[in-house]
């Protein structure tokens, strides 16, 4: 039995006041194979024996369930580890509950027990694609203890962070492990009155608010509302420190958001952040060229990108077709008046209506269809308005 590991994740529940140091104490034997290999299964008589000085009875029994999960993996019993980690769950959310957050002389730390949740949430999910069983078990786990914390989220603001965590974990497995994300828009509605901008709560934590709107995002993102997700991510990155490692992360979502409404990152943006750069220039070199074929080919080799933002991608088209239509337009010294037949010499064996039809819908032009004379009649002092547009 490693007594050190339960020392040190009691200490840490007891003590710590960082959410992530937490986390990464209380994970750190799945990334440390020397450590998970020396832990063994006991029973509860022995808990006493790996009491660390100075922590209390309560820290210490969670502690040995946590350790008592790896001890499970380490013999590749999965069955067993997720079982632990579903009944270890309730002990935290049970924790939690009963917490006074006027009286924290004899209370468990409450950034560790959010953390604890988080690194219960990780293993479990992880453990689950393992033994490809669904993760509905966890998901009921979480959605339990969402109902009890939720009940005083309004007064106690221990309560409403860790709420707010148990509801990322929850998005987390609708949206990425299950593909139901909508489940979770009854559960964002039974927010209302707790997370409202004009809630008279304190503000949560950046950290977590952040990391909130990063996965609300995701879950708008999969439902294709593209401009709330838009939303979200915005929020998300302004409640960043600038150079924070996770605004890149932010960006990759966010740039190809902007991009179908006309706003362009600058090159300033792009370098402070290399991969980001890599990824998304030669896209915009492309859609500013008005090369159809490469943007599709630079597209096509970025099945991740692809994959996420499948029908967003295929507005980028429009930005290319929209640039032509200015070129056309420019070069006639500023006909208002577009044929059909012109555009299909530029761009052939396209639906030059539909085209038309969409940009002027989504903003990117003005004016409107002569179906008579198929025309495209641009309207108004600038018939190319700049970005962000509507789409």
């Amino acid at each position: 039995m490693d007594r050190q590991y339960i020392h040190s994740v009691s200490s840490t529940l007891l003590r710590s006041r960082s959410i992530h140091q937490a986390k990464q104490i209380i994970l750190n034997p799945l990334f440390n194979s020397s450590l998970l290999n020396s832990f063994t299964l006991f029973d509860e008589r022995q808990i006493s024996q790996a009491a660390a000085p100075g922590t209390n009875e309560q820290s210490v029994k969670l502690a040995v369930q946590i350790y008592q999960i790896f001890a499970h993996l380490r013999v590749r019993n999965l069955t067993a580890s997720i079982e632990t980690i579903l009944s270890t769950l309730t002990t935290v959310g049970s924790i939690i509950k009963s917490q006074d957050s006027s009286d924290t002389s004899s209370s468990l730390s409450i950034p560790a027990l959010t953390g604890s949740l988080q690194a219960l949430s990780t293993l479990g999910r992880k453990l689950y694609k393992e033994s490809s069983l669904t993760p509905q078990p966890l998901l009921d786990s979480f959605r339990l203890e969402y109902a009890h914390l939720r009940r005083d989220a309004k007064l106690d603001m221990h309560k409403k962070i860790s709420m707010v965590i148990v509801l990322i974990e929850m998005i987390k497995i609708c949206v990425i492990d299950l593909s139901k994300p909508n489940i979770i828009e009854s559960i964002l509605a039974s927010t209302q009155g707790i997370l409202d901008q004009n809630d008279d709560t304190p503000a949560l934590p950046k950290s977590i608010s952040t990391t909130y709107h990063f996965y609300l995002s995701k879950h708008f993102l999969f439902l294709d509302n593209f401009n709330e997700s838009r939303v979200q991510l915005e929020t998300a990155l302004g409640q960043l420190t600038p150079g924070m490692a996770n605004t890149g992360r932010v960006l990759y979502y966010l740039i190809p958001l902007q991009l179908v409404r006309g706003v362009f990152p600058t090159k300033n943006l792009l370098r402070k952040f290399p991969q980001i750069h890599t990824l998304y220039y030669p896209i915009i070199r492309a859609i500013r060229s008005r090369n159809l074929a490469m943007l599709h080919q630079l597209i096509d080799q970025q099945l991740p990108l692809k994959k996420t933002f499948f029908f967003l991608l295929k507005k980028l088209d429009l930005l290319v077709y929209r640039l032509i239509l200015k070129d056309i337009f420019f070069h006639s010294g500023g006909r208002k008046q577009i044929s059909f037949s012109l555009f299909n010499d530029v761009m052939p064996g396209k639906c030059t209506s539909e085209i038309f039809a969409i940009l002027i819908q989504d903003g990117m032009i003005n004016g409107y269809i002569s179906y008579e004379e198929n025309v495209l009649v641009l309207t108004g002092s600038n018939p190319f308005p700049l970005g962000p547009w509507s789409s």
